[in-house]
């Protein structure tokens, strides 16, 4: 299951990481709007990828999220953001017991 998850990450777009990222640390689209210093609205049209972030909202995001602009936003992830996600929704879901 791990490899198979992995695999799935390791083809998504930008958009799915930022929405996986965000459903690992259980925030509502508004929490993460403002945690990345962004209005609702603008954070949902990012999250499935209506507009693309511009390059400073893009380290506003990597950085709410903790993660490094290129390996959030690369077109091709970088291995330590796929272990990121799995472990946040690993975490999560270990919360439903």
């Amino acid at each position: 299951m791990f490899n198979l998850l992995a695999k799935i990450l390791a083809d998504s777009k930008w958009n799915m990481r930022m929405l996986l990222l965000r459903k690992g640390l259980k925030w509502t689209q508004k929490e993460a709007a403002e945690r990345c210093a962004t209005n609702h609205r603008t954070y949902c049209n990012w999250e499935n990828a209506v507009n693309t972030p511009r390059e400073s909202s893009q380290k506003s995001i990597a950085k709410a999220f903790g993660v490094k602009v290129e390996d959030l936003f690369s077109d091709i992830p970088k291995k330590s953001i796929v272990l990121i996600i799995i472990s946040s929704l690993i975490n999560h879901l270990g919360n439903f017991s």
